[in-house]
């Protein structure tokens, strides 16, 4: 197979069978059957296709080992090309076996940036090592990967030192941390109390996550069918508020819950399904709506910047796999020589441009139009909620309250279809 294609190995050696095939479909059949009996199976020529493209790259020993390769691998591309000698890792443990990629650019762009994600993959990570982490900060405007780091395992004392690791080199460059104000995560505790412990800051998980979650227990929980009924709707009606409850004013999501929301979970009648349902509740109920804080964690009414997700991260992280081409568990030296040359040279690139005045990558119109839409559900929710507020709560106006209950159930309806669940959900 040919080294240089991005596609998948299991792809490129299936469109040569197809090719293949094609190309003998009028040869005889005793001639196509002595080609067939001399194709190697996939899983032969996969290994002869990996050992072809590392024989292109240094080899390491591990960590800082031989020195001079590891000291030409982990300098800027910039660096290496002009000769200097500015170093684009941070942090480095032979053991436990951790890196941390960031340079002197990436460091001065993270302490300007409001807003980081965070996330890690297991995909390309090489052998060795339990996972990619990194963190993405906003160049104006644009997402971008300011710290990638190899982690040995996916425990506090691990993010803790991550997270210290940033904290150290931003104030050894900057002078302080910077602009942050606040941490995005894909709810991964362990992540999420290191850095809150680090920095100090407000934590948020990823909606989609949150909204995924609820949508998998429902399946999990066996009650698939009964959301989908085109004949009840009522669990999905259900579901649908309880997800809405993502983008209500966090103070009256809690209220909401327990004098509105647990008065309405749907009854079929049917044993098992009504159990199951009982089942959704109480996970909903300990899982999300536990405490203040853990509502916090995944409420969005605040979202003045429209960041509600760890989208930016785990898009880039699907990127991967053409930058490295599909090669999982690699080598640590390719992964150094290819995230030097390919990803990370691209990313300081980009990052000139846009300091240059390079327009950004803009959110796709459809995204717009559903962030307006978010927008005035809001605003208008809010309006009535200023009104509501003014309004004793005396006897004449008591039915006020059932009158706001219904707005509200009215809004987390409405907004659910923004949040990817419409009616073919």
């Amino acid at each position: 197979m040919e080294t240089s294609s991005h596609r998948r190995p299991k792809e490129a050696y299936e469109n040569m069978l197809a090719d293949l095939t094609r190309e003998m479909s009028h040869a005889p059949s005793t001639e196509r059957t002595a080609v067939i009996q001399n194709i190697q199976p996939y899983r032969s020529v996969r290994s002869a296709y990996y050992r072809r493209i590392n024989k292109q790259y240094p080899t390491l020993s591990g960590i800082g080992d031989p020195p001079d390769v590891w000291d030409t691998l982990t300098k800027t591309w910039e660096a290496r090309c002009s000769q200097t000698d500015e170093k684009m890792v941070i942090y480095q443990s032979v053991q436990p076996k951790m890196v941390v990629l960031s340079s002197s650019l990436d460091l001065t762009m993270l302490h300007q940036s409001r807003h980081w994600i965070c996330d890690g993959t297991f995909a390309y990570c090489p052998a060795g090592f339990a996972q990619l982490y990194s963190i993405h900060g906003f160049v104006c405007g644009e997402a971008v990967p300011l710290v990638v780091a190899l982690l040995p395992f996916r425990t506090a004392q691990t993010y803790d030192m991550l997270f210290t690791t940033v904290r150290s080199a931003l104030v050894e460059k900057c002078g302080s941390v910077g602009a942050l104000e606040c941490g995005h995560f894909d709810f991964e505790v362990a992540a999420i109390n290191a850095f809150r412990t680090t920095f100090q800051v407000e934590a948020k998980g990823c909606l989609f996550h949150f909204t995924q979650c609820v949508v998998r227990k429902v399946a999990a929980l066996g009650l698939q069918t009964l959301y989908r009924s085109p004949t009840d709707t009522s669990l999905k009606d259900w579901v649908r508020k309880v997800v809405g409850l993502a983008l209500l004013p966090v103070e009256l999501v809690l209220p909401h819950w327990h004098q509105s929301l647990l008065l309405q979970v749907p009854s079929t009648g049917n044993c098992r399904l009504d159990a199951a349902i009982n089942l959704l509740k109480s996970y909903i109920s300990t899982q999300w709506l536990c405490s203040p804080e853990q509502v916090q964690l995944w409420n969005f009414s605040q979202d003045s910047d429209n960041l509600r997700t760890t989208n930016h991260a785990e898009g880039w992280h699907n990127s991967l796999r053409l930058k490295f081409r599909s090669q999982p568990h690699m080598a640590l030296s390719k992964f150094l020589t290819d995230f030097q040359r390919v990803i990370h040279h691209y990313n300081q690139i980009r990052i000139q441009q846009l300091l240059r005045g390079e327009v950004p990558t803009t959110t796709r119109m459809e995204y717009e139009r559903n962030n307006a839409e978010i927008m005035q559900l809001k605003q208008d929710l809010s309006r009535y909620w200023n009104v509501y507020r003014s309004l004793p709560l005396e006897p004449p106006f008591r039915t006020h309250t059932d009158m706001f209950a219904h707005r509200i159930n009215v809004f987390l309806s409405s907004v659910a279809n923004n949040l990817g669940l419409n009616d073919t959900t």
